[in-house]
């Protein structure tokens, strides 16, 4: 290696992997991953939505429903939108047991 292509701070030795390819001991168990809160809900964080858009929530016994959604939305989106929450709403009326 010419005095122009070394790196500050460069070490060759650091380029040995022998350690980090090593497979785990066998006999090692991996770390137990965190227990879920009491009642096993996880809860998301509350999304905020960006500047330019607009939040709508409907609150209900079981909790909140919240759409985000654009300002300013095309025709041709809010008809998407509104095949959307038709086939969500079939969905959650199979889910509640309504036919």
């Amino acid at each position: 290696m010419t005095e122009e292509t070394k790196l500050k701070g460069y070490n060759p030795q650091d380029d040995k992997q022998e350690d980090s390819m090593t497979p785990p001991d066998a006999g090692q168990t991996p770390p137990n991953p965190p227990a879920p809160p009491a009642g096993g809900v996880v809860t998301p964080p509350a999304y905020i939505p960006p500047a330019t858009g607009r939040q709508a929530i409907f609150a209900l016994a079981e909790g909140d429903v919240v759409i985000n959604f654009p300002e300013d939305l095309s025709p041709e989106s809010v008809a998407d939108l509104a095949d959307y929450l038709e086939i969500f709403m079939k969905k959650a009326k199979r889910e509640a047991g309504i036919n």
